[in-house]
């Protein structure tokens, strides 16, 4: 589980900033944010947003839980247990198209869920898939995905490196 105490935040993302030898003009300029932003976030002036933080850790090449501390006391109680009783969901829902079949594989290891999701099910093949993770307790789960497999434009995106 991760600890919603934000307060070494800021100057784990300076250690690691430093660490990489980079300003913070110039970690500003890769996320599109001022050099000014940059100082506040690492002195916890303001609070980051999700999506703010996956951008630094990707500009730093770093992970997202080396700036996120980890409290491992509820992790073993847990173990990331799949509530549903099954590896394989099936969803329907209703789209401009018509009815849309998907189906969500989960595989468990020790501290994660892996899923996979095949979206689109039509003549035995799926229009897309996507990829990502999910946390459960014992009534709720977060599935959190990424369309990374037949995206054409994640593909152009990813071929360009």
């Amino acid at each position: 589980m991760y600890d919603t105490n934000m307060e070494n935040l800021g100057k784990k993302i300076k250690y690691y900033r430093q660490l990489k030898n980079i300003s913070t003009e110039e970690l500003g300029n890769i996320i599109g944010k001022s050099k000014s932003t940059i100082i506040r976030y690492e002195n916890n002036e303001i609070l980051i947003d999700f999506l703010t933080a996956i951008e630094i850790c990707n500009a730093l090449n770093i992970d997202l839980n080396d700036i996120c501390d980890m409290s491992m006391h509820n992790v073993e109680n847990i173990k990331y247990q799949n509530p549903f009783n099954t590896n394989l969901l099936y969803l329907y829902y209703i789209s401009k198209n018509g009815i849309v079949i998907s189906s969500l594989e989960v595989t468990q290891n020790k501290y994660s869920n892996y899923v996979l999701m095949k979206n689109g099910l039509t003549n035995n093949k799926y229009k897309q898939e996507y990829t990502g993770v999910m946390e459960s307790n014992y009534n709720t789960a977060f599935i959190c995905l990424t369309n990374a497999i037949n995206n054409p434009r994640f593909r152009q995106i990813s071929n360009r490196n």
